[in-house]
């Protein structure tokens, strides 16, 4: 396989204007790109600072090292970018996969364009080129639909109308939570985890980022919620994205924004889970505001709010249904992995062994 350097395959290119980040409208005519990880970073509406595209491109971060693939119409955004306008030898979409496998050192907030021009690439001929391509985005397809299945799956059951109707505070009962002293080192030396906002980021938790001791839950007002407890947020900001609602797997202490519902005989803890997580409208409708703008649930209308409740056959058929589901999202999930992997293959045999990436800098030289 032969090899090129960089600096040989790129065409001059005639630059527009740059638009400096403090500028970056949030809506306009035209997309900015710039050197940042956000593909589009703003938008701007002066058609003379147009760069137009005829041939697709690659854009450089001369800071952040960063490779974006350009086939439409844009605007420079700020210092950094640096415009890869490749010959003829070479396809665009070949050079952004090719290029992106390249080992650049990390110089820091500095200047990697020159590191770029120095290094060379595969160069098959078109044809290999083209294949190659065709490959690659073959199993990015792949990725890009199971990413989407696993963004617009939200776990939901039908509610069916002859099931009653039930304040929450009749399927389960509650506990509040609290902070030991930060200042008190022997709350904070345990194995038993302590739950808090930034732990509620799965739908089951058995375990924590910071744990206490058994003296916390004798002298302090954190309590232990037993396995197959609902913990529910009621107090942050991070009410605003949505209430987080845990099952526990495990049994855990939890802080003073937290609720905790321990279900009621008869009741899934699965399923209690499941219709909170439908209720959406009525979280949004018990939220109110405290001091300091912080989003907040009173514990009465948390108590409130009303789920279905079926017999206990018919939950824990629901309870199966979902668990089928999400067993099926598991296989989607185990997609990315496995094709990311089928993409690094296919770069590593357009490498070779004879020139990995991050010797080809030296071996030009």
């Amino acid at each position: 396989m032969p090899f090129a350097k960089i600096s040989d395959l790129l065409e001059d290119v005639r630059l527009t204007s740059k638009v400096q980040k403090t500028q970056f409208l949030p809506a306009g005519r035209y997309p900015i790109v710039d050197q940042s990880e956000n593909f589009i970073a703003g938008y701007w509406n002066d058609e003379a600072d147009v760069f137009r595209v005829s041939r697709p491109l690659v854009l450089f971060g001369d800071h952040t090292r960063r490779f974006k693939y350009v086939d439409f119409d844009f605007v420079l955004g700020a210092d950094g970018v640096k415009v890869l306008q490749f010959d003829e030898r070479v396809l665009p979409r070949y050079a952004y996969f090719a290029s992106g496998v390249l080992k650049l050192r990390n110089l820091g907030y500095s200047r990697h364009y020159k590191e770029l021009l120095s290094h060379e690439i595969p160069l098959p001929p078109l044809e290999e080129q083209r294949r190659i391509v065709a490959e690659i985005e073959g199993y990015q397809q792949v990725i890009d639909g199971a990413r989407q299945i696993l963004s617009a799956y939200t776990p939901r059951f039908i509610i069916d109308p002859e099931w009653p109707l039930v304040e929450f505070r009749e399927a389960a009962t509650f506990t509040s939570g609290g902070t030991p002293a930060k200042t008190n080192s022997k709350y904070w030396t345990g194995r038993i985890p302590w739950v808090s906002a930034k732990d509620m980021k799965s739908e089951r938790l058995a375990d924590s980022e910071l744990y206490v001791s058994d003296s916390a839950l004798t002298e302090t007002a954190t309590r232990l919620a037993p396995t197959g407890s609902i913990l529910i947020l009621v107090r942050g900001m991070g009410l605003a994205n949505g209430v987080p609602v845990c099952e526990l797997l495990a049994p855990c202490a939890f802080n003073q924004d937290i609720k905790a519902a321990l279900p009621n005989p008869g009741v899934s803890p699965r399923f209690l889970a499941a219709a909170l997580r439908q209720e959406e409208t009525q979280f949004k409708n018990a939220m109110s505001t405290a001091a300091h703008g912080t989003l907040k649930i009173e514990s009465e209308q948390l108590l409130k709010i009303q789920i279905p409740l079926p017999p206990l056959p018919e939950q824990e058929r629901i309870v199966a249904e979902l668990d089928a589901e999400e067993a099926r999202l598991e296989a989607v999930r185990g997609l990315l992995p496995a094709f990311e992997a089928k993409i690094q293959r296919t770069l590593a045999r357009v490498w070779g062994t004879a020139a990995a990436p991050e010797d080809s800098a030296s071996a030009a030289d």
